[in-house]
């Protein structure tokens, strides 16, 4: 997967300064793309060497776009690239008002550690930097960006009807178990019946082994629990239920009588059936056990969880999970069962509301073709060139490699907007870089 993390520090330099800040950056081993790329065009066009030493950057190299000024440098380290950036504005007290690390790399499980690095030694270069100040450094130190340059938030409703999503290890585990198991209905059946013998249970299935796998998981992960049920041996009536397989069954309810056959419990059958424990009674509801299981698998992509959102409404009709990322805002409809028509011309009008360019659809079974059609016929009317706004996902199994491929492409996106904007001022263009070295993965990662 391809991932871009960014940082900020909203701290004024001068020219003099950040050229001071990039030379020291040099010395912690990063080598500078663009400094070398501009050291051996003017050394060809004959420039003497004493000239060229100290000129990257020059205010010539400043890049200004709407009244914003934007500066920086590349370093290329094997399937990395990382940038740094100043910018600033006409009316600005320094050349300067901010600097922005970001980092770029593909399936490397060392990016944290690497971003970490870069970012400390540019870090500690500005403080060098601005000690010769003499002025106070309390303001120098970084904050999140959070990779996505964060998308505009519109005041709707988002505040009353989202709350932060919170991932609790039972809930995770228990949320893993029922969609490793594929036989969330079976869940859904004890939860209708409150309680449900085993016998009933697997009697109606004929992969009985199956079905007695997944229940084996569900009571290992804390869903359900298995309970001790006596029945009369004469007509198989349940008399008597114990609510936890291992509590003794008391010799005040043994010695009881059946009335139906006048044989003591202790003589009767003893069987066993399932209940929904608390957790698993709030992972049935709303099929809530898919949204804890969703936002696992984006935390696992990379995804702060801090920026991932929950519908805490009563309503149906809304969505799901709602985050802002890497420049966008993302919408995400789950169900558990097929995603038909009327759930797509109901998505589509969500999608307008809360102004979303991504609208992801996950549904454990199938998006029907009448969805689909409705879909492709909103794309068809878009006026803006994304005619990608929803991203279908069909299967549990499904869901990490295509949110891996979309947050891949946002990804690349806003690194390829960055090195862009570096490079107008230097006369470079840069995005080209950025597309020979990730281009070929994103289009390899195409469905």
């Amino acid at each position: 997967m391809l991932r871009t993390f960014s940082k900020v520090s909203h701290v004024g330099f001068s020219i003099d300064e950040l050229r001071d800040l990039m030379r020291m950056v040099e010395g912690f081993g990063y080598k500078p793309l663009l400094k070398e790329a501009r050291d051996f065009l003017w050394k060809s066009a004959g420039i003497p060497e004493a000239a060229i030493a100290d000129e990257y950057p020059s205010r010539r190299d400043i890049s200004v776009d709407y009244m914003e000024a934007m500066c920086g440098e590349l370093y290329v380290d094997g399937n990395s690239i990382a940038v740094l950036s100043a910018e600033g504005g006409f009316f600005s007290e320094h050349d300067f008002e901010s600097l922005t690390v970001s980092f770029m790399s593909i399936d490397d499980c060392e990016i944290h550690a690497k971003f970490t690095k870069f970012s400390e030694a540019v870090l500690e270069c500005a403080r060098r930097v601005l000690k010769k100040r003499d002025e106070e450094l309390s303001s120098l130190q970084w904050a999140d960006r959070s990779s996505h340059e964060e998308a505009d938030e519109e005041g709707n409703d988002e505040e009353e009807q989202f709350g932060r999503a919170v991932l609790e290890s039972a809930y995770v585990v228990g949320a893993q178990a029922i969609a490793k198991s594929k036989l969330q209905k079976l869940l859904i059946e004890i939860s209708q019946a409150g309680f449900a013998r085993a016998r009933d249970l697997l009697s109606r299935r004929r992969s009985g082994g199956a079905y007695k796998d997944a229940l084996v998981q569900f009571s290992e992960a804390g869903v359900v629990r298995t309970d001790q049920v006596i029945e009369c041996k004469a007509n198989g009536s349940p008399l008597c239920r114990i609510d936890n397989q291992s509590e003794a069954i008391p010799d005040s309810v043994l010695n009881l009588v059946c009335v139906g056959c006048n044989r003591s419990y202790r003589s009767e059958n003893f069987t066993e059936g399932y209940a929904l424990t608390e957790l698993g009674k709030k992972l049935v509801v709303k099929s809530h056990w898919l949204t804890v299981w969703a936002t696992d698998q984006l935390v696992t992509l990379g995804i702060p969880l801090d920026v991932i959102k929950w519908n805490v409404h009563d309503g149906s009709e809304e969505v799901d999970i709602i985050l802002d990322y890497y420049g966008k805002k993302w919408i995400f409809e789950l169900k558990d069962k097929e995603f038909g028509g009327g759930d797509a011309h109901a998505l589509n009008y969500r999608q307008v509301r809360y102004q979303a360019d991504k609208a992801i659809i996950f549904t454990t079974e199938k998006i029907s073709a009448d969805a689909k059609k409705i879909f492709s016929e909103v794309s068809k009317q878009r006026l803006d060139d994304d005619k990608s706004v929803f991203v279908f996902v069909e299967g549990i199994e499904n869901f990490p490699a295509v949110m891996g491929r979309e947050f891949s492409v946002a990804a690349y996106d806003v690194m390829k907007k960055r090195v862009t904007d570096v490079g107008g001022g230097v006369g470079f263009k840069l995005a080209p870089i950025i597309e020979a070295k990730y281009e070929a993965y994103i289009i390899k990662q195409a469905p």
